[in-house]
């Protein structure tokens, strides 16, 4: 099983940092990429970060570890920025990105991880990641897993 690291990432004003994926699967989703070997998850999250968005990361903090699909293990983190000066979109890697409140998510084509904001936020409390009513008034969107587009 390779293992997988993702950071969801907030502002300062509470908005979520989503990456528009320029690859399979084409949609919305918080940096992250693959573990290499002899590397730590949280190193591995670190690295995915600086090279998608060019941004250095303060404290981390591992909220799940997801192993729902057999061929991936994906360590989820939270982070939160106080300057995003610095961001800088891999446009190798993708075609845009959005600053988002988790409401606003529900009408986008999102990968898995924001089915984990929403079970982290009712399972563990909010984090200090989500407001609660936020969470509430997301639609059932934020489950759902990415699917490729259609040529």
């Amino acid at each position: 099983m390779q293992k997988v690291a993702a950071v969801l990432i907030r502002d300062s004003e509470g908005k979520f940092l989503i990456l528009n994926r320029r690859n399979e699967p084409r949609c919305w989703a918080p940096p992250g990429g693959i573990v290499n070997e002899g590397e730590s998850v949280e190193d591995a999250a670190r690295r995915e970060v600086a090279e998608e968005t060019g941004l250095q990361l303060g404290a981390l903090r591992k909220i799940k570890i997801d192993n729902s699909d057999p061929r991936w293990e994906t360590h989820y983190f939270s982070a939160v920025v106080q300057s995003v000066e610095t961001l800088k979109i891999a446009d190798d890697e993708h075609k845009g990105h959005k600053w988002t409140k988790i409401e606003a998510m529900a009408d986008l084509e999102l990968m898995p991880a924001f089915g984990v904001w929403k079970q982290v936020s009712s399972e563990n409390g909010v984090w200090n990641l989500i407001d609660e009513r936020s969470v509430a008034t997301a639609g059932p969107k934020c489950q759902m897993r990415c699917r490729p587009r259609r040529a």
